[in-house]
């Protein structure tokens, strides 16, 4: 505004309505970036990568897993979990778990119910070390507890 000109009020909405859009683009826009960088959830809330070598050498009686979800890793599917013992870390799940979540999300007909009953009532499970029965692979034993 140049000191002594009218504003024009109407053109002062209009003005700023298209000023909110495009704040509201730009937000949308950030969103979509981060979302597309993150790994995911679980990832994004935990900065601590743990091994299931050490949960298996400190939590040698089991662990309860209280949550868990897919990331896709290049051109991979693979899941991430917690448990409430580390409760800052999560754990990478091998193809063990793998399928025991991907039975669990099948019986409950949906990740999400899958992961509500997993966040309400955990899942005690023991990890240990074993071979195929080739004996030519190492993988995690899982026992339901």
């Amino acid at each position: 505004m140049i000191y002594g000109e009218k504003i024009d009020n109407k053109k002062l909405k209009v003005g700023l309505e298209k000023l909110k859009v495009g704040l509201k683009i730009m937000k949308n826009l950030k969103d979509v970036a981060k979302s597309s960088v993150s790994l995911g959830r679980i990832m994004s809330e935990r900065n601590n990568k743990l091994e299931t070598a050490d949960i298996i050498k400190y939590h040698p009686d089991g662990v309860t897993i209280n949550d868990f979800e897919k990331v896709i890793l290049g051109d991979e599917e693979v899941y991430v979990y917690t448990v409430r013992e580390e409760e800052s870390g999560f754990i990478f799940a091998g193809f063990v778990l793998k399928k025991m979540f991907n039975a669990i999300i099948e019986e409950y007909g949906d990740y999400e119910k899958a992961l509500k009953a997993i966040q309400e009532e955990g899942l005690s499970v023991k990890l240990s070390r074993t071979k195929t029965k080739d004996g030519k692979r190492e993988l995690t034993k899982v026992e339901v507890l």
